[in-house]
């Protein structure tokens, strides 16, 4: 959703598909048009190699998560780098892993803490731990303040609250975190 002094309002919907193991995905949409056509995509990334054995089982470091434009052109591939604080995953233009990050994803990410940077360090984003919301009017695109928050992410469910930075490629980053 968007955040400007107005209220909140829904920019884009999520859509995961990991069962048929040849088009794992996670893909970014328009949200569906008033007259419920689909919305149009509008990029992608292939979670295929979240299956592979390797990475798994916390071994291989040559895990990389392809990033596509609704053409289906690559647009580019996260890495995972190993490092003595924990793996980070580097978005690199291409499938080029020796390129000049776009993005650096660094943090706890089974707490759902992670910072995103530019290759300067610069903080562009940030994902933290969020309760849940619930209720007759949430899931439906409308802010509800009324919503009430629902079971915390120890009794199973995960949430997250993200901040982007103003003018940051937020479908980028959103699909990067997830």
């Amino acid at each position: 959703t968007s955040s400007k002094n107005k209220g909140l309002k829904p920019l884009m919907r999520t859509r995961v598909s990991e069962l048929d193991s040849a088009e794992c995905r996670v893909q970014l949409e328009q949200l569906p048009a008033r007259s419920g056509e689909p919305g149009e995509r509008l990029a992608w990334m292939s979670t295929e190699e979240l299956w592979n054995p390797g990475f798994l089982g916390g071994g291989g470091d040559e895990v990389a998560l392809a990033l596509y434009k609704a053409s289906g052109e690559l647009f580019g591939t996260i890495c995972r780098t190993r490092t003595d604080e924990g793996d980070l995953y580097e978005l690199v233009p291409g499938d080029d892993r020796k390129a000049e990050p776009l993005f650096t994803f660094k943090g706890n990410c089974a707490e759902r803490a992670i910072r995103v940077e530019r290759a300067d360090g610069r903080l562009v984003a940030q994902s933290d731990p969020a309760p849940v919301r619930s209720g007759p009017g949430f899931g439906t695109g409308a802010w509800d303040p009324s919503a009430s928050l629902g079971p915390s992410a120890g009794e199973g469910v995960e949430a997250s609250s993200v901040t982007i930075e103003a003018g940051a490629d937020a479908g980028l980053v959103l699909l990067g975190l997830m």
